[in-house]
């Protein structure tokens, strides 16, 4: 299945300093509930581990001129801090995590781009151990003439 880059909504206003891989983009190939069954679980029967996910960030020409970061937001699964992962709290189940012990979460991960990016620039950044889908996510920084 060829896989789509994420570009964020323009309808947002999305700032370049924080972006959510779940809610601040408009279109993607795999579907959100497919991106997030892969980062919070990994792999399952019959379908291959995600091994790359490829964001694009849009960029302004001055943003791109100047250089920067942007703080992705990527979903993870964490232990319940509610009950530290028991899925219990004394002898009732954990109301926090439905019993299951972890919880769906977003975990920051900046990324750096130079200044002066007059093409696409890609960054390569390894996706977090709690994502579970292990692999990495490829960052293109792309400058664009449009007004974001």
């Amino acid at each position: 299945m060829p896989v789509e880059p994420l570009i964020p909504d323009r309808g947002e206003s999305a700032s370049i300093a924080e972006l959510s891989l779940m809610s601040s983009f408009h279109r993607h190939r795999p579907s959100a509930e497919e991106l997030a069954d892969y980062l919070l679980h990994g792999a399952v029967a019959g379908r291959p581990a995600l091994d790359q996910l490829t964001v694009e960030v849009p960029l302004s020409r001055p943003q791109a001129a100047a250089g920067g970061s942007v703080c992705l937001r990527v979903p993870v699964s964490a232990p319940c801090p509610l009950c530290r992962g028991r899925g219990a709290v004394w002898m009732f189940a954990c109301w926090e995590c439905g019993g299951h012990g972890r919880v769906e979460t977003e975990m920051p991960i900046e990324v750096r781009f130079p200044p002066g990016v007059r093409h696409d620039y890609c960054v390569q950044v390894r996706l977090p151990p709690a994502s579970a889908a292990g692999g990495w996510l490829n960052v293109v920084f792309r400058p664009t003439d449009l007004p974001l």
